[in-house]
């Protein structure tokens, strides 16, 4: 399989109607394509340019209360990987308690490059 631990898929298509046996599932399993969902994260204002080729840095936060933790600190990109911008969502959903000037992104990360 080439799926990647930690990311997020959606499942597209499934393939036939047969059920296969898994000794992990009592029901047996279905073989279904997917492709790599995008991750929906917060980066630097300053660097939000749609086409842009980054590499992951978090946001050096440590406030994990803070309601926008998770934008900034995504599940499924590890830091150092590369990533490419899709589509710049806008402002954040709600304010940044360090005060750093950050917008809403959608990232596809590119694979197979650190």
């Amino acid at each position: 399989m080439n799926l990647k631990e930690g990311r997020k898929y959606r499942v597209v298509n499934i393939k036939g109607e047969k059920t296969r046996e898994c000794p992990l599932h009592d029901q047996g399993v279905k073989v279904v394509e997917v492709i790599e969902s995008p991750i929906i994260m917060a980066i630097q204002s300053d660097k939000a340019f749609k086409s842009s080729n980054l590499k992951y840095k978090p946001i050096n936060c440590d406030r994990l209360e803070c309601k926008m933790y998770k934008v900034c600190n995504p599940e499924g990109i590890e830091e150092g990987e590369k990533f490419k911008i899709k589509e710049i969502i806008g402002d954040l959903p709600g304010n940044c308690e360090q005060e750093i000037d950050l917008k809403l992104i959608e990232a596809k990360v590119q694979t197979n490059q650190k």
